[in-house]
């Protein structure tokens, strides 16, 4: 961390041993801190950091200083022993962002946030990660049936898995997050997603569609029931799936507008065998609706399973092959 108040390049601060010192050709001083800290972060003039006693897991106080001499805080965050690790620090505009998580996977962890004007600590939860843009937090959080971005009170849903995570914010505005398979590049300012690559596979592009639709039935005794199901978007019949047995893939693409929520809800109709004609099954075998974000220049693939009786969903980035 350089300090340019002294000559370019000349002194810096740093963490060691616990202490955070200030350095030029060799130590030339030492901040005052309560604790043992673990933690630093730099925003300006502005130096944020987690301190805790002795061997202590978790940090237990937050502190700021101003190098500039102007002020300095400490004070206590709220007891927390079920979550013991620390996935992210940072601070700025006088207030610590600190993530505890139970371990290093997955949810169940919580956003403080220390205002050191007032000494008060809020916390949110459901958080994975964030990141600060301009002073203010940008949030990845869990939802129902996966994650989504918050940020100056506007949600932006992402098509992820597992434990994703931010990269750096760029040029001020675009953050990468990825899940350690598939990444999505999204504009903060536009909050929206505008690009996103796998690892692994190249991922579609839309063409005439942009999202493919599949449905089976999983588990049981195999059948020779046949099937189809209407495909129904915002209320309108787009079409239906392939016709055949129930425990192979049904398939349908249809094309949805972009950077918008539809409500997709399909039909299931089976043969009479006896009458030799389909018929729609009765509302206790059917999926219930769906509400589903298309993003920009994405091809989407959902995939819909039944078992037991009951229907499951899964949205996916589509690779080359599926459109």
């Amino acid at each position: 961390m350089r300090d340019g108040g002294e000559g370019p390049g000349t002194v810096s601060w740093e963490l060691r041993d616990g202490k955070i010192v200030r350095l030029g050709k060799c130590i030339v001083g030492e901040m005052g801190t309560a604790g043992t800290v673990r933690f630093l972060s730099r925003n300006g003039n502005e130096m944020y950091y987690l301190a805790g006693v002795g061997d202590e897991a978790v940090p237990r106080r937050a502190g700021f200083r101003d190098i500039s001499g102007a002020a300095s805080y400490d004070m206590e965050l709220p007891p927390d022993g079920a979550r013991k690790t620390v996935r992210r620090f940072a601070g700025a505009s006088g207030a610590a962002y600190v993530l505890l998580c139970p371990g290093a996977k997955g949810g169940g962890c919580r956003l403080y946030r220390a205002e050191f004007n007032t000494g008060k600590a809020t916390f949110i939860k459901g958080v994975r990660d964030f990141a600060l843009l301009e002073s203010k937090p940008v949030i990845l959080r869990e939802k129902k049936g996966g994650f989504e971005i918050f940020f100056n009170g506007v949600s932006l849903p992402l098509i992820l898995e597992g434990d994703p995570r931010f990269g750096e914010v760029l040029e001020g505005r675009l953050i990468p997050v990825t899940d350690g398979g598939s990444t999505e590049l999204v504009d903060l300012a536009d909050m929206r997603s505008i690009h996103a690559w796998s690892g692994g596979a190249a991922l579609a592009v839309p063409g005439e569609h942009n999202l493919a639709i599949e449905v089976l039935d999983e588990g049981g005794t195999p059948t020779e029931k046949m099937l189809y199901y209407k495909v129904y978007i915002d209320g309108k019949n787009l079409g239906r799936t392939t016709t055949g047995p129930a425990q192979q893939t049904r398939r349908c693409n249809v094309k949805v507008d972009e950077n918008e929520y539809h409500i997709l809800r399909l039909e299931r109709w089976e043969l009479n065998v006896g009458r030799q004609t389909y018929e729609r099954v009765n509302n206790i075998g059917q999926p219930a609706p769906l509400r589903i974000y298309m993003p920009q220049n994405r091809f989407l693939k959902l995939l819909v399973v039944r078992e037991k009786g009951k229907y499951r969903s899964f949205v996916t980035h589509a690779v080359d092959g599926d459109n």
